[in-house]
């Protein structure tokens, strides 16, 4: 099912709009600022079975939380099984509970962990770290991007339960910059795989 491309203004209307909506299709969906896509992820690897009376979310990058709200509204899911957090407190609505920090920096602590960590809108992992030129070969390395992921899920692993999700898109389609991240996570973590498909990185811990 494609739910459409939407600006991150109107995608919440258009979105509540749809005829069939479950908690499986929305952690199958791509969350990036102008696009919601299921049904090109495999559904089975990716996801586990959705238990909204329980589960716990916590939602990084909240912003206006047009997605947080959504599930509340059309799934079931209650205001106080998701946490919200973001830079900034401008426009988190009310009804949640919120923290306020940099996702990038030191996380504070939390209040217990969550079964599912996710990225409404991409982390912007090109933006916020940048890259070298290998004077000698002219290629773009890329360490310091590696370092802004990796740092990112270990931050989220430390807050996630087992089992459970991480997802997020992080602005990076590069696989020779999350390769390098996908091998250490995984040696240092037993517990957990990662992947990416498009712009979506996702991590499962066991």
């Amino acid at each position: 099912m494609i739910l459409g491309t939407f600006g991150a203004s109107d995608r919440f209307a258009d979105i509540a709009r749809a005829p069939k909506l479950s908690l499986t299709s929305f952690f199958v969906m791509i969350y990036a600022s102008s696009r919601w896509l299921d049904g090109r992820i495999d559904t089975k690897r990716l996801t586990r079975p959705p238990q909204p009376k329980s589960n716990l979310y916590l939602s990084v990058g909240c912003g206006p939380a047009h997605l947080e709200r959504l599930l509340v509204a059309r799934l079931g899911i209650r205001p106080e099984q998701i946490v919200l957090a973001d830079i900034s407190d401008k426009s988190v609505p009310s009804g949640f509970k919120f923290y306020q920090f940099d996702m990038h920096q030191d996380w504070p602590k939390l209040d217990g962990t969550f079964d599912y960590v996710i990225f409404p809108e991409s982390p912007l992992i090109n933006l916020n770290f940048s890259a070298d030129i290998d004077e000698s070969s002219r290629q773009i390395r890329q360490p310091d991007r590696e370092r802004g992921l990796y740092n990112l899920l270990v931050r989220s692993l430390r807050v996630l339960n087992s089992p459970g999700q991480i997802r997020l898109t992080s602005g990076l389609t590069q696989d020779f910059v999350r390769d390098p991240v996908k091998a250490k996570i995984e040696a240092e973590f037993p517990n957990v795989s990662m992947g990416y498909s498009g712009e979506l990185t996702y991590v499962l811990k066991k």
